[in-house]
Protein backbone atom coordinates (compact mmCIF):
# COMPACT_ATOMS: atom_id res chain seq x y z
CA UNK A 1 0.00 0.00 0.00
CA UNK A 2 1.46 3.52 -1.19
CA UNK A 3 -1.18 5.66 0.46
CA UNK A 4 -3.06 5.65 3.72
CA UNK A 5 -6.17 3.65 4.02
CA UNK A 6 -10.08 4.72 5.44
CA UNK A 7 -8.76 4.79 8.49
CA UNK A 8 -5.53 6.78 8.13
CA UNK A 9 -4.33 10.10 6.68
CA UNK A 10 -4.33 9.93 2.50
CA UNK A 11 -0.41 10.76 2.59
CA UNK A 12 2.37 8.60 1.09
CA UNK A 13 3.25 5.58 3.57
CA UNK A 14 6.66 6.99 4.33
CA UNK A 15 5.11 10.40 5.24
CA UNK A 16 2.28 8.46 7.89
CA UNK A 17 5.39 5.75 9.20
CA UNK A 18 7.58 9.08 9.98
CA UNK A 19 4.32 10.83 11.42
CA UNK A 20 3.73 8.05 13.60
CA UNK A 21 6.93 8.04 15.16
CA UNK A 22 6.92 11.42 15.96
CA UNK A 23 3.40 12.06 17.49
CA UNK A 24 2.86 11.91 21.09
CA UNK A 25 0.27 12.07 23.45
CA UNK A 26 1.03 15.41 24.40
CA UNK A 27 1.11 17.13 21.45
CA UNK A 28 -1.00 19.74 19.16
CA UNK A 29 -2.13 19.46 15.82
CA UNK A 30 -3.20 21.82 13.50
CA UNK A 31 -4.23 20.75 10.45
CA UNK A 32 -5.70 22.95 7.26
CA UNK A 33 -8.25 20.17 5.53
CA UNK A 34 -9.93 18.12 7.75
CA UNK A 35 -10.67 14.39 6.35
CA UNK A 36 -9.63 11.00 7.16
CA UNK A 37 -6.53 12.36 9.31
CA UNK A 38 -8.40 14.22 11.62
CA UNK A 39 -9.39 11.23 13.79
CA UNK A 40 -5.94 9.79 13.02
CA UNK A 41 -4.36 12.77 14.60
CA UNK A 42 -7.03 12.52 17.68
CA UNK A 43 -5.92 9.10 18.79
CA UNK A 44 -2.49 10.41 18.97
CA UNK A 45 -2.20 13.70 19.89
CA UNK A 46 -3.47 16.07 23.56
CA UNK A 47 -5.89 18.45 20.91
CA UNK A 48 -6.42 18.45 17.03
CA UNK A 49 -7.55 21.52 15.27
CA UNK A 50 -8.84 20.95 12.22
CA UNK A 51 -9.77 24.03 10.07
CA UNK A 52 -12.20 23.00 6.85
CA UNK A 53 -13.65 25.00 3.87
CA UNK A 54 -15.53 22.87 2.24
CA UNK A 55 -18.71 21.79 4.19
CA UNK A 56 -19.46 18.53 3.01
CA UNK A 57 -16.19 17.48 4.40
CA UNK A 58 -16.61 19.45 7.25
CA UNK A 59 -19.91 17.75 8.19
CA UNK A 60 -18.48 13.93 6.76
CA UNK A 61 -15.59 14.41 9.23
CA UNK A 62 -18.03 15.79 11.98
CA UNK A 63 -20.50 12.68 11.92
CA UNK A 64 -16.71 10.65 11.57
CA UNK A 65 -15.57 12.04 14.98
CA UNK A 66 -19.28 11.67 17.02
CA UNK A 67 -18.79 8.20 15.96
CA UNK A 68 -15.15 7.92 17.43
CA UNK A 69 -15.99 9.90 20.55
CA UNK A 70 -12.76 12.37 19.54
CA UNK A 71 -13.47 14.71 22.28
CA UNK A 72 -9.49 16.21 21.89
CA UNK A 73 -10.90 17.95 18.35
CA UNK A 74 -11.98 21.53 17.40
CA UNK A 75 -13.33 21.34 13.73
CA UNK A 76 -14.12 24.75 12.47
CA UNK A 77 -15.48 25.80 9.02
CA UNK A 78 -14.47 28.71 7.17
CA UNK A 79 -14.91 30.17 3.86
CA UNK A 80 -12.04 30.74 1.89
CA UNK A 81 -12.04 34.91 2.33
CA UNK A 82 -8.76 34.99 3.77
CA UNK A 83 -10.61 33.31 7.33
CA UNK A 84 -9.78 30.03 6.71
CA UNK A 85 -6.06 31.01 5.64
CA UNK A 86 -5.67 33.79 8.08
CA UNK A 87 -7.26 31.72 11.31
CA UNK A 88 -4.15 30.46 12.66
CA UNK A 89 -2.74 34.20 12.90
CA UNK A 90 -4.82 33.85 16.63
CA UNK A 91 -3.90 30.74 17.67
CA UNK A 92 -0.81 29.70 19.93
CA UNK A 93 2.10 27.01 19.07
CA UNK A 94 1.78 23.74 17.22
CA UNK A 95 4.09 20.67 17.24
CA UNK A 96 2.67 19.74 13.94
CA UNK A 97 1.18 21.24 11.37
CA UNK A 98 -0.44 19.76 8.18
CA UNK A 99 -1.45 21.56 5.11
CA UNK A 100 -3.49 19.21 2.52
CA UNK A 101 -6.43 21.75 2.22
CA UNK A 102 -7.05 25.04 -0.64
CA UNK A 103 -4.71 27.71 -0.82
CA UNK A 104 -1.93 25.97 0.70
CA UNK A 105 0.91 28.38 -0.06
CA UNK A 106 -0.75 30.93 1.92
CA UNK A 107 -1.55 28.48 4.77
CA UNK A 108 1.93 28.04 4.73
CA UNK A 109 2.44 31.76 5.02
CA UNK A 110 0.44 32.12 7.90
CA UNK A 111 1.03 28.95 10.08
CA UNK A 112 5.18 28.81 9.64
CA UNK A 113 5.23 30.87 12.54
CA UNK A 114 3.00 28.63 14.43
CA UNK A 115 5.29 25.51 14.32
CA UNK A 116 7.15 25.21 17.57
CA UNK A 117 10.81 24.73 17.59
CA UNK A 118 11.71 20.74 16.80
CA UNK A 119 8.43 20.59 15.32
CA UNK A 120 6.68 19.29 11.61
CA UNK A 121 5.17 21.05 8.58
CA UNK A 122 3.78 18.57 6.05
CA UNK A 123 2.88 19.43 2.95
CA UNK A 124 0.80 16.89 0.83
CA UNK A 125 0.72 17.30 -3.11
CA UNK A 126 4.13 19.10 -2.17
CA UNK A 127 5.27 18.08 -6.18
CA UNK A 128 2.50 20.90 -7.43
CA UNK A 129 4.73 23.20 -9.44
CA UNK A 130 2.01 26.18 -8.23
CA UNK A 131 3.43 25.74 -4.65
CA UNK A 132 6.97 25.48 -5.41
CA UNK A 133 7.48 29.44 -5.20
CA UNK A 134 5.85 29.49 -1.87
CA UNK A 135 7.58 27.02 -0.84
CA UNK A 136 11.23 28.58 -1.86
CA UNK A 137 9.31 31.89 -0.22
CA UNK A 138 8.28 30.34 3.31
CA UNK A 139 10.31 27.32 4.15
CA UNK A 140 13.32 27.65 1.84
CA UNK A 141 15.35 29.04 4.74
CA UNK A 142 17.86 27.08 6.77
CA UNK A 143 15.51 27.13 9.97
CA UNK A 144 13.93 24.54 8.36
CA UNK A 145 14.82 20.77 7.41
CA UNK A 146 13.51 18.55 4.86
CA UNK A 147 12.32 14.92 4.28
CA UNK A 148 10.30 14.04 1.26
CA UNK A 149 8.25 11.14 0.72
CA UNK A 150 7.13 10.00 -2.92
CA UNK A 151 5.18 7.29 -3.41
CA UNK A 152 5.38 7.23 -7.39
CA UNK A 153 2.28 9.13 -8.06
CA UNK A 154 2.63 12.17 -5.29
CA UNK A 155 5.01 13.74 -2.56
CA UNK A 156 4.55 14.64 0.66
CA UNK A 157 6.95 17.19 2.06
CA UNK A 158 7.49 17.16 6.12
CA UNK A 159 9.59 20.20 7.44
CA UNK A 160 11.09 20.37 11.05
CA UNK A 161 11.63 23.82 12.31
CA UNK A 162 15.15 23.91 14.03
CA UNK A 163 15.30 27.33 15.49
Amino acid sequence: IITGDVDEPWLTRGAITFLEEFLTPGMDVLEYGCGTSTPWFARRARTVTSLEHNTDWYQRTLNHLERDLAENVCLTSLPLDGSYQEAVDNMGMFDLVCVDGRERCECIRHCRSHVKEGGLLVLDNAERERYQSGLRTWLGEQHWRRWDFHNGAWLTSIWRRLQ
